[in-house]
């Protein structure tokens, strides 16, 4: 993380030279060559992640997950701070759609985002979005458990008033 494109690019030639497949000997093994091409795959992909800032920033916001995120991010977003930003955002509304399913959640969640509100979320802090997510889900659970209980409860009378008939 942080470093410099030169110093990247100069390791990745470095390593390339040594991993890359067309570089093994006429009678090197075939299990050797195909570690070499799972080697100089892995050598490249992290040289298109460490070689590109904006990319760099989404992956050190969230790892993995973060490239992912990147496509949903404008092209024009350049400030690698701007992206790890708005990557961790898209990373924590994630693990919130994660947790919301885990619980058994019937609710749906929505968050929209549009070019004029994006940039304003920067601004908002995070934990109130949690806590009004978290407060949303309760009510939900709350109204959802009141139903059931009404259910329950015309339930019972229908059953009493059907007994009552049989009597």
């Amino acid at each position: 993380p942080g470093s410099p494109g030169d110093v990247v690019r100069k390791a990745f030639l470095e390593q390339s030279t040594i991993f890359h497949p067309d570089r093994a000997a006429a009678g090197t093994p075939d299990d050797v060559r195909a570690e070499m091409r799972r080697r100089f795959q892995l050598l490249n992909e992290a040289y298109q992640v460490l070689g590109d800032a904006r990319t760099r920033a989404a992956y050190d916001a969230a790892g993995a997950k973060g490239l992912e995120h990147l496509a949903l991010l404008p092209n024009t977003m350049q400030d690698p701070a701007a992206i790890g930003r708005s990557v961790e955002l898209l990373e924590k509304k994630a693990e919130l759609e994660r947790t919301a399913r885990l619980i058994g959640s019937t609710g749906n969640t929505t968050i929209n985002f549009n070019g004029v509100r994006m940039w304003k979320v920067f601004w908002v802090d995070t934990d109130k979005l949690l806590k009004a997510a978290h407060a949303r889900q309760a009510r939900r659970q709350q109204q959802q458990a009141a139903r059931a209980a009404e259910f329950q409860r015309q339930r019972d009378e229908s059953r009493a008033a059907f007994e009552a008939e049989q009597a």
